[in-house]
C-alpha cells in the first residue's frame, strides 16, 4: 500500500492508497505527476513512475521510488533503479542497486535534448539542472565521454580525470586521458595536457592541449583516428582524415590508415542529395599495402565506386553503379576469404523513360563486368579486364483495353 504523492501538496483533502495488484503488467505500479500548489516550492510539474513502490516521508519534505523509477521535469528524465526527490530543496538523487551476483544494475540514465548520459549515480537540481555525476559514460558525435567524476551545468560538462576515445568498447583499446575535460554537448570537447593510452599503456604521445569535435550535423571538422595493432603491418592508425561539408547537398569524407610497416591507404568520397530528386555517392580508393616488414615495395591498388539514384520526375528516372577495380585490390583490403577471391564486379547504367499519359515507355541500359583475375592472350599474369557491353534498348506499351465499357451495364 502506498501513499500517491499528490497528496501532500493539497490536491486532495483525504488520504489516497493504491494497491499494487492493480497495476497492469506492461505498466508501471506506481506513476502520477506532482503539480505545483499554491503553498509548494514546486515550480515546474514532475511526472513520476515506479514499478516496486514509493515512500515518502512528510516531514523530510522527501519522496523514494523504487524499481525502475523514472522522473520527467523541466525537459529533463532521469531513469534508474532508486530516485529521491527533495521537492523543498528542488533536488533529484538517482543510483542503482547490487543484485544477487554482485553486479551494479539498474544505473541512472540522463536524457535532455536528445544528450543522453548513463552514470553510476548523480545528484541534481531540477530548476538550475546542475548535476554532480559519478561514473559518467556518454556518446558525443562519433566520440565517447568517460570519467570519474563531472560536474554538469545547463551548456557543459566538466570532468576530472576524463577519457575521450572513439572505440565502441565497454574497456576501449585506446583513448586520450586528461586531468581535466571539458564537453559542449553536440558540439566540441576541450581539454588540457593529454596524453595517448593504448592498451592500458600511457605512452609519451599526447599535447599541451587537445580540441574534439562531436558533432552529428554535417559541419566541417578533422576525423580522430583509430589506433591498434595489426599482426601482419604492426601499430596503425586507422580513418584519420577530415570532412569537409562544403554545403547542405555535398559532403567530401577524406581518410587514410598508416601502418608501421610502411603501407597506406587512401579513400575519398563524396556523398551528394537533392531531397525528392536524387542522391549518389562517388569514392576513390588508393592503396599500397604489403604484408609483413620486408624491403619489398607494395603494388598499387585502386578503386573507383559511382552510385546514383533519382527519384522519377517528370516521367524519367536515371540509376547508375560503376565498380572498377585493380586485380588486387580486394585481396589488400579485406580478410573476408569470400570477398578476397571474388573475380567479377558488375556495373550498370539506367535511364528510363515514360511517353506522357500514353501506354508506351523506352528503357536504355549500358552494362559492364569485370574480371579481376582475367588474363589477356599474350600473357599468363592475371590483369583485370573490364568487358562492356553496347547499350540495351528497349521500347515497351503496356497493356490497353481499347474496348473496354465506359459504364458498368446493371
Amino acid at each position: 500500500m502506498v501513499l500517491v504523492l499528490n497528496v501532500l501538496f493539497g490536491q486532495s483533502d483525504s488520504t489516497q492508497v493504491r494497491d499494487s495488484s492493480a497495476a497492469q503488467a506492461d505498466t508501471a505500479a506506481y506513476a502520477g505527476v506532482i503539480t505545483p500548489a499554491y503553498s509548494s516550492s514546486i515550480k515546474s510539474p514532475i511526472y513520476y513512475s515506479a514499478n516496486d513502490s514509493i515512500v515518502t516521508d512528510v516531514l523530510e519534505r522527501r519522496a523514494t521510488l523504487y524499481g525502475k523509477a523514472s522522473i520527467k521535469t523541466n525537459g529533463i528524465e532521469i531513469q534508474a533503479d532508486q530516485i529521491d526527490i527533495f521537492w523543498e530543496d528542488h533536488l533529484m538523487a538517482a543510483k542503482g542497486k547490487v543484485d544477487s551476483t554482485g553486479k551494479y544494475v539498474g544505473r541512472p540514465i540522463l536524457t535532455q535534448d536528445g544528450e543522453k548520459i548513463v552514470m553510476d549515480s548523480v545528484r541534481m537540481n531540477s530548476e538550475t539542472k546542475k548535476a554532480k555525476i559519478y561514473g559518467m559514460e556518454s556518446k558525443q558525435g562519433e566520440g565517447y565521454i568517460t570519467g570519474d567524476e563531472a560536474k554538469r551545468t545547463d551548456d557543459a560538462i566538466y570532468l576530472r580525470e576524463g577519457h575521450y576515445t572513439t572505440c565502441n568498447l565497454k574497456h576501449p583499446h585506446f583513448y586520450i586521458n586528461a586531468r581535466k575535460l571539458k564537453v559542449i554537448p553536440n558540439d566540441k570537447a576541450v581539454c588540457g595536457p593529454f596524453n595517448l593510452v593504448i592498451e592500458d599503456v600511457h605512452t609519451p604521445l599526447g599535447f599541451v592541449m587537445g580540441f574534439f569535435p562531436m558533432i552529428n550535423k554535417r559541419k566541417s571538422g578533422l576525423i580522430f583516428p583509430l589506433i591498434g595493432e595489426d599482426i601482419s603491418r604492426g601499430f596503425f592508425m586507422q580513418e584519420g582524415g577530415y570532412y569537409w561539408a562544403v554545403n547542405d547537398y555535398l559532403g567530401i569524407r577524406t581518410v587514410g590508415d598508416l601502418y608501421a610497416n610502411g603501407s597506406y591507404r587512401i579513400n575519398s568520397a563524396a556523398d551528394y542529395i537533392h531531397r525528392y530528386r536524387f542522391n549518389g555517392k562517388v569514392s576513390i580508393d588508393y592503396n599500397r599495402l604489403k604484408q609483413g616488414f620486408d624491403n619489398s615495395t607494395p603494388p598499387k591498388q585502386f578503386r573507383f565506386n559511382w552510385t546514383h539514384s533519382s527519384k522519377q520526375r517528370k516521367n524519367s528516372s536515371f540509376r547508375a553503379n560503376v565498380y572498377i577495380t585493380s586485380s588486387k585490390f580486394f585481396e589488400t583490403v579485406n580478410t573476408n576469404p569470400i570477398v578476397r577471391n571474388n573475380n567479377v564486379t558488375n556495373s550498370s547504367i539506367t535511364y528510363f523513360k515514360q511517353f506522357g499519359p500514353s501506354p508506351f515507355n523506352m528503357t536504355v541500359t549500358m552494362r559492364g563486368d569485370q574480371n579481376v583475375n582475367g588474363r589477356s592472350s599474350n600473357s599468363d599474369v592475371p590483369q583485370a579486364i573490364y568487358n562492356a557491353s553496347l547499350p540495351e534498348f528497349s521500347f515497351n506499351m503496356n497493356r490497353i483495353a481499347p474496348f473496354k465499357r465506359k459504364t458498368k451495364l446493371g
